[in-house]
């Protein structure tokens, strides 16, 4: 795959002048308001200028939120590719284009009378080729086109898909290169792809296969668009693939099947940017993944920033990393910030976010989520889950309902700030603590608030499952069935200026730890024991409350 730079932008036109010219224009766009996200769509002709897409105040805001969630590690491609994905999107009947039904000839028409047996594959992939090699967009009419073969995207090509068309994918794409919308060479890669318009593509009914594949490619935009019904296989699949942008979809599986996920990237995969989305998938919405060897070792997944989107999954994750044993490469510096979804919808499964390198060899590492809610009013697993990591820094996290609460395993150098679990459903085989930590070392836990659990509201260590070397700060754990903080096979932690009241124990430690400080804790109003310091070395000091 070659370096490549960020596509050119085409001329602009003044307003004026474009208030004179253009025929219509179209945009979608996700807005932010009360803590949720939704899709507010306009048609939009020549009369109606002044509501035109403001290219900056949405760029600005982009800026605004890459800077937030990475620092602006993205910021300089992810803006430049938007600006660009805005301008042809509001210029599109403005500038010179190719539109497919120049190439009406090559249709199928297997029953003139009827269109929705008639076969467009030939004559979009006509209107495509010219365009690109004209460096121009090409424009779907109105209406379902049916296609019976993938639509192939060379580089510097730019796809329209205009509001009120629906691309039809009446074949099966299960094979590695196939999609309803693909790159053309399959291994060999493309570059400067733009699919936009708010159109929508969709499968027809039972025809299994992904809709957006793109392989060893460099900056690709998706913008805009609505994706439906997917069948027995992920949505998108983009494989060691750079500088991809995905802003202001539509995703909508319509179904509740496994394997139907949302936006999916593996291999050497790096400077991702996934904003204003929202995702509805019977799987996970968003994976970063390194599962089959030799496949996915060309190199890692890589500066990933996720800001923005409404998640919502019938039986998996809204966010997941998963590297399987025996795989060389890793998922490292990932950004994700302000998502709001619903986990669980049919089954006891599902999770806010999932991070696992099944080898426990530390390869997923350096991520930060902030300001995530989970929702598990129906069903769920775990609120999340997270094993094998390192260098994991999670803020604001909310968790509602779920099944059971957070698990973190064999994991090193986790940092947890003002958590909020409530309410956890558990129960007999499914019971668990709030916030449960094992075999992990050097880890924060700051502010957490979890209440209503049927076990404990934070539980460090296990028989056999040690933790070491972490501090929790501050925070409020109450009405737990069992205890507010219980330490277990636990050494060299501190536990300091902790609200514990309304649980049947207040601080427990178990015979096992050692070396541990329990200090200037709130103990007060606890039904049974306030504190207990049996470890070896450990210390309780200055506590409120002490029986």
């Amino acid at each position: 795959m070659s370096d490549h730079s960020p596509p050119d932008r085409p001329n602009l036109l003044s307003r004026r002048r474009f208030t004179k010219l253009a025929s219509a224009a179209c945009t979608a766009v996700f807005t932010v308001g009360a803590g949720s996200f939704w899709l507010q769509s306009h048609r939009l002709f020549a009369n109606e200028q002044q509501a035109r897409l403001s290219k900056s105040k949405v760029s600005v805001g982009l800026a605004r939120a890459l800077t937030v969630a990475d620092g602006g590690v993205n910021l300089d491609w992810a803006s430049a590719s938007l600006e660009t994905a805005i301008d042809c999107n509001n210029n599109v009947f403005v500038l010179e284009h190719v539109d497919v039904r120049q190439f009406e000839r090559l249709i199928i028409k297997k029953k003139p009378g009827d269109s929705s047996t008639w076969d467009w594959s030939r004559a979009i992939q006509a209107a495509i080729d010219t365009a690109e090699a004209r460096g121009l967009v090409c424009v779907t009419p109105l209406g379902v086109l049916r296609i019976t073969k993938p639509l192939q995207m060379g580089s510097n090509s730019r796809l329209y898909i205009s509001p009120g068309t629906t691309i039809l994918k009446d074949f099966d794409s299960i094979d590695t290169y196939a999609g309803t919308i693909k790159n053309k060479g399959d291994a060999s890669g493309v570059s400067n792809v733009l699919v936009f318009g708010g159109g929508a593509l969709k499968s027809s009914a039972g025809r299994i296969g992904k809709h957006i594949v793109f392989f060893n490619s460099d900056f690709i935009t998706v913008f805009d668009l609505k994706i439906r019904n997917t069948y027995s296989d992920w949505t998108t699949k983009f494989q060691n693939c750079n500088n991809v942008l995905v802003y202001g979809n539509d995703t909508d599986v319509g179904s509740t099947e496994v394997l139907t996920d949302g936006w999916h990237f593996k291999g050497r995969s790096k400077n991702i940017v996934i904003a204003n989305n929202r995702v509805r998938t019977g799987d996970d919405c968003i994976a970063f993944t390194q599962e089959v060897p030799g496949v996915d070792e060309s190199g890692d997944v890589e500066d990933v920033t996720v800001v923005n989107n409404y998640l919502d999954s019938s039986q998996s994750s809204l966010i997941k990393m998963h590297v399987r044993k025996g795989v060389s490469t890793a998922i490292r510096r990932v950004s994700i910030n302000n998502v709001d979804g619903k986990v669980g919808r049919i089954n006891e499964g599902g999770f806010a976010f999932y991070l696992s390198d099944e080898g426990l060899q530390h390869k997923i590492s350096d991520v930060k989520i902030s300001n995530i809610v989970g929702r598990c009013e129906e069903n769920g697993d775990y609120c999340a889950r997270v094993v094998g990591c390192r260098d994991i820094h999670i803020d604001s996290f909310e968790a509602h309902d779920s099944l059971r609460g957070f698990l973190i395993e064999n994991s090193y150098r986790i940092s947890l700030e003002n958590l909020k679990i409530r309410t956890l459903r558990g129960d007999g085989i499914n019971v668990s603590s709030g916030i449960t930590l094992q075999n992990s070392d050097w880890f924060w836990i700051t502010n957490p608030y979890v209440t209503g659990t049927k076990q404990h509201g934070i539980q460090l260590g296990a028989p056999g499952k040690p933790v070491s070397h972490g501090v929790v700060s501050g925070g409020t754990l109450s009405n737990c069935i069992s205890t507010g903080l219980r330490l277990t096979n636990a050494k060299e932690v501190t536990v300091e200026n902790v609200r514990c009241y309304g649980n049947k124990n207040g601080i427990v430690e178990d015979a096992g730890s050692s070396n541990n400080l329990i200090a200037h804790n709130n103990l007060k109003d606890n039904s049974a024991i306030s504190i207990s310091v049996l470890g070896v070395g450990s210390t309780g000091k200055g506590n409120e409350g002490e029986d």
